[in-house]
């Protein structure tokens, strides 16, 4: 059965808002803002970064109270690393995902983040590690360099599809991301991510307050042994997984 992990108080017969859509996009600018002053006054240490983290995801789903559920939190180990790989629809889909891993969770950041002064070394810090899309051996470089960051607990979450669904529905699969999880060596988690799109769509900048976002985990799929020549049929196992975990909300 769903946990409820946060769940804010709320009201009833609310009415979508483009002022909530504001606020949100305010709150974490604000929380950036705030992790780069910590960052210049005090430094960047882990026990620092999870502080943000909880306290901007839970700023988001109390200023728009919204309750949040999870469900398949005994396919995870809290100890271990994984890649989980969910759906993507909406942008509070990232607040979900951080309020729903049972770990220290980030994501992969663009190139061009870290060569702002500073804050490039305060994201890296944190955890966070850069991605150079365009050059394929220095990505590969890059995560290897980046599973020292895995072997402390740490996870990650990418979204497949690499862009966000307009449509509501799973879009095809890109590479990439299970080229990731082949380098770094650990399971991938699927994961169903629901009611982030009724609340926060895609190009639009009005949100409905006092909604449920469902986060759904299922079992991991070991990625140890694979070569490249498996993606193919990684790929589908994982879409097939996510897809079960839908279904499980539509029958």
């Amino acid at each position: 059965m769903p946990q409820i992990v946060f769940d804010p108080p709320r009201r009833h017969h609310s009415k979508r808002s483009f002022l909530l859509g504001l606020k949100l996009a305010f709150l974490t600018a604000k929380r950036s803002v705030l992790f780069l002053f910590g960052a210049l006054t005090r430094g960047v240490n882990r026990e620092m970064s999870e502080r943000h983290i909880k306290e901007y995801w839970q700023d988001i789903f109390r200023a728009s109270r919204t309750q949040l559920r999870v469900g398949g939190l005994t396919h995870v180990n809290p100890e271990h690393s994984y890649v989980y790989m969910s759906n993507h629809q909406s942008m509070l889909d990232v607040p979900a995902i951080l309020g729903a891993v049972p770990q220290p969770v980030r994501m992969l950041a663009k190139q061009e983040l870290f060569k702002i002064p500073f804050f490039g070394l305060a994201m890296r810090q944190a955890g966070f590690f850069p991605i150079d899309r365009r050059n394929i051996s220095r990505a590969k470089k890059q995560l290897e360099e980046a599973k020292s960051i895995f072997q402390k607990g740490m996870s990650l979450w990418l979204a497949p599809e690499g862009t966000r669904s307009r449509t509501a529905k799973l879009l095809p699969f890109k590479k990439g991301g299970f080229h990731v999880a082949l380098q770094l060596g650990i399971p991938i988690v699927p994961a169903w991510i629901e009611g982030a799109y009724a609340i926060l769509p895609p190009d639009t900048g009005s949100a409905m307050p006092d909604q449920t976002i469902s986060v759904s985990f299922g079992e991991p799929i070991e990625t140890i042994g694979l070569s490249t020549e498996d993606l193919p049929a990684l790929m589908e196992r994982v879409q097939k997984a996510i897809l079960k975990l839908k279904s499980m909300h539509y029958g």
